[in-house]
């Protein structure tokens, strides 16, 4: 079991945004990802839902990042609270077949890139060290210098093929995107790297890699099934 499925909600003029993920049932991993223009803001995760990451870079513009995850109850809010009006999008996602113990992750890591960067931007990213089958999570998050346009992702690569998920924008100001690859054969991810495409302008960005484990059991189903010995001729029957 791997990815289920994500959604996307966004705001030109800030206020409570709401990303359901369709067909999360319970014990699935829920993930959000939060980016808002400007610092200082005020960037609630919905009830049951833990903080795991805040970011408040300064430079080269300014950006608010908020990562936050919890194992799904059937009956969950999606709904982050948002103050005050800034653009803002937000991208939650729901992982099937996932460790529903307290720490139901492998890794989590975060990269902060504050520079003045041109595009096209090679945007690499911290990884970690996960188990097998563990799920993979990329997001990432531009704090662009100007309002001119919006950012285009390509989808993850690193340690396996990432499929693209999300690639969204609001109007001005704040890009993200999600790429997934599901089931990773375990050991060191090195780098997740993303393209990250613009007509013209600078950006900094904000990376969150999550590496989230198998439910418990699942690695048995993998393990291929013993052959018996071939049958030896001139032998009695049953002897090999």
């Amino acid at each position: 079991m791997a990815y289920r499925s994500s959604a996307v909600a966004k705001s030109d003029s800030g206020g409570d945004l709401t990303a359901t993920p369709a067909g999360s049932v319970a014990n699935d991993y829920l993930s959000g990802f939060f980016s808002k223009d400007s610092t200082g803001q005020t960037i609630g995760a919905p009830s049951g839902w833990t903080m795991q990451y805040t970011g408040n870079p300064t430079i080269p513009d300014s950006q608010s990042f908020r990562y936050a995850d919890k194992v799904a109850t059937g009956s969950d809010s999606f709904t982050f609270t948002n103050n005050p009006a800034n653009q803002s999008i937000l991208i939650c996602a729901a992982h099937s077949g996932r460790d529903t113990s307290a720490t139901p992750t492998s890794f989590l890591t975060s990269t902060e890139n504050t520079s003045t960067n041109a595009s096209a931007i090679t945007a690499g990213a911290n990884g970690g060290t996960a188990a097998s089958g563990d799920d993979l999570l990329a997001y990432f998050g531009t704090d662009g210098t100007s309002p001119g346009g919006v950012w285009s992702f390509n989808a993850a690569s690193g340690p396996g093929a990432f499929t693209q998920r999300q690639n969204d924008s609001t109007t001005i100001w704040s890009s993200s995107s999600l790429s997934t690859l599901d089931n990773y054969g375990g050991g060191a991810t090195g780098t997740v790297t993303e393209t990250i495409t613009l007509a013209s302008g600078s950006a900094g960005w904000t990376a969150v890699i999550i590496a989230v484990k198998e439910a418990a059991g699942g690695a048995a189903a993998r393990v291929p099934q013993s052959r018996p010995f071939p049958y030896k001729p001139g032998s009695p029957r049953g002897l090999r």
